[in-house]
């Protein structure tokens, strides 16, 4: 979307391909505080819902939900064949394809996706979560953000983190915002290192998850209403 912005802004003819929503995984962020120009940070939605207004006032052509299949040379440049058939040229190429969820791959998991297992933690999610107990799987940049945000409106909310600790997955800023958060009176947030999902199942007490880490290639959020507690029983 970023590159959309400045190639249609020099006047030049640019055509984005989405394959999901506009601006990707980063739309579903509850809030992103590292981005330029944000200095109180600012939630993935807004984000992703201004660069699309940005790119389109300049020109910039935006497809949705479509995926290029096949990338040719050409003597003009390069034609890119879409999935559906159509095809278009254009002269030069540039490849952003982001990331994607990583599944959670536990035993239960399929039969409870969207009846209380979901990937990202948007903000319309936190009315969902009012006094209520929320896990969040995984160490990465999505799992900080999603707690922070969630630990205002949970009764209580726990990272589960694969690892040994978040410095290797998380950004320093999140991982002091979670420093100072447990120092607070009211915070709720906490992580617990050397976690495994062996299974989900059993109660509906909401939980959300997260997964992925930095310099990982697909980088997964995920979270839910199914009880880690129940893989004991």
């Amino acid at each position: 979307m970023a590159a959309g912005v400045y190639g249609s802004s020099e006047g030049l003819r640019v055509l984005i391909v989405e394959h999901c929503a506009a601006g990707g995984q980063a739309g579903t962020s509850s809030r992103i505080e590292n981005y330029l120009g944000f200095p109180e940070g600012i939630s993935g939605e807004d984000l992703t819902g201004r660069g699309f207004k940005q790119a389109t006032r300049f020109g910039a052509e935006v497809a949705l939900t479509r995926s290029v299949e096949k990338l040719t040379p050409s003597s003009e440049g390069y034609v890119c064949e879409f999935d559906g058939g159509q095809s278009v040229s254009a002269r030069a190429v540039l490849l952003a394809t982001g990331v994607d969820w990583r599944l959670l791959q536990a035993k239960g998991e399929e039969r409870l996706l969207g009846r209380g297992i979901f990937y990202g933690a948007a903000r319309q999610e936190a009315t969902n979560v009012v006094g209520k107990k929320v896990f969040i799987v995984g160490g990465g940049n999505s799992a900080g953000q999603a707690a922070m945000f969630l630990s205002s409106y949970a009764a209580e909310v726990k990272v589960l983190v694969r690892g040994e600790g978040l410095k290797l997955s998380m950004s320093q800023y999140l991982i002091d915002h979670k420093a100072a958060d447990r120092a607070k009176v009211n915070s709720t947030a906490w992580a617990e290192a050397n976690w495994v999902t062996p299974f989900v199942g059993g109660p509906f007490k909401p939980c959300f998850g997260l997964s992925g880490g930095r310099g990982i290639p697909h980088v997964g959020a995920r979270y839910g209403l199914a009880s880690p507690e129940a893989a004991g029983s």
